[in-house]
């Protein structure tokens, strides 16, 4: 099956699938955050970095409440 550039979502910051995800970040020396959708560009703006689901070029999306998405999940800048 083919996504495409659909972001991979996450209903749940605690989901079982998006906790592998933060565990391969940081295998690779990597630390995942979950800003809000509205602070995208301005971390865009500090240096963090969109994560990608492994192996894709699939944004993370994550927190679904009140009908639609809040967060996505980036990498912070390396210090």
């Amino acid at each position: 099956m083919f996504m495409g550039e659909e972001a991979f979502k996450f209903s749940r910051i605690n989901d079982p699938e998006f906790e592998r995800v933060i565990r391969h970040y940081q295998e690779e020396g990597e630390e995942l955050s979950s800003p809000r959708f509205h602070d995208k560009d301005s971390c865009l703006a500090r240096g963090y970095r969109i994560a990608y689901y492994p192996g894709t070029r699939r944004e993370i999306w994550v927190g679904f409440h009140a009908g639609q998405f809040e967060h996505i999940a980036m990498l912070e800048p390396k210090t």
